[in-house]
């Protein structure tokens, strides 16, 4: 015999009772993609942010000895591994690909950067790879852009298409943190080239 008691038999809910829940979750998941769509428009806020901050070295500016005492904060709450590829993906898209910042807002970032990798290989157009990300799911996206889940599906990764090193801007080591950055333009600042 169980120690424990049984399990309350559950009642069958009236229609008004299922109508009023069905409402309250409809409502609740409209706050959670409302909610879902802030955090997207921030984390592409954010990302032009520190590719701006990466880019000029401000850090110096703000008398931090490197880029990881900046990121050591503890009110900051960013990784250098975040950092990294925050910068990255605003650069990839934006600065590289000439992408509008607008297009990318109510874009889910993780969605994103499963699709940046074959536009940065030429393999999809920005636009259709985007339209992917907003209008798949993350596993259908996953499927659509990784190699090793085409493989899976019975689908091979399209190699054919070759780099254009051409395209591809001036890239500088950074002599405080060893990253690579594009610098910029000598007339940045109003000095002279």
């Amino acid at each position: 015999m169980s120690d424990h008691p049984a399990a309350p038999r559950a009642r069958e809910l009236t229609a008004k009772e299922v109508e009023a829940i069905s409402a309250s979750a409809f409502q609740s998941e409209r706050r959670i993609k409302k909610a879902a769509l802030g955090i997207h428009g921030a984390w592409w806020v954010l990302a032009e942010e520190l590719y701006n901050f990466h880019e000029k070295g401000y850090w110096r500016f703000l008398n931090y000895d490197s880029l990881d005492e900046f990121l050591a904060q503890p009110d900051l709450g960013i990784s250098r591994a975040q950092f990294y590829k925050m910068q990255k993906t605003w650069r990839d898209l934006v600065v590289v690909k000439k992408l509008s910042p607008s297009t990318l807002a109510d874009i889910e970032p993780a969605k994103v950067a499963e699709v940046v990798p074959a536009i940065m290989r030429g393999e999809v157009k920005p636009d259709d790879a985007l339209d992917d990300a907003k209008g798949l799911s993350w596993r259908d996206v996953k499927t659509k852009y990784r190699p090793e889940e085409q493989g899976k599906h019975g689908q091979k990764p399209d190699d054919s298409t070759p780099l254009d090193a051409d395209a591809e801007p001036e890239r500088v080591k950074c002599f405080n943190c060893g990253g690579w950055y594009i610098p910029p333009p000598p007339d940045i600042d109003g000095g002279e080239a």
